[in-house]
């Protein structure tokens, strides 16, 4: 299934999620493909993504 991405104009697979999820976007409150990852995300379906502090930890063994 596809939603449509105000910010890019384009299609945008809904489980792929959001193309740019930590950059600003003024249409993010009425967004579908980010509903449809919040969704995801409260049945579990997403795992969440690591922190930058998670994945620098992980690189240097600690």
């Amino acid at each position: 299934m596809e939603g449509f991405c105000q910010k890019d104009n384009v299609m945008v697979e809904l489980d792929k999620g959001c193309r740019h999820p930590k950059d600003y976007c003024q249409y993010r409150q009425a967004c579908m493909v980010h509903f449809h990852e919040l969704e995801r995300r409260r049945e579990g379906r997403l795992v969440p993504e690591p922190r930058q502090e998670d994945s620098r930890r992980a690189k240097s063994g600690e």
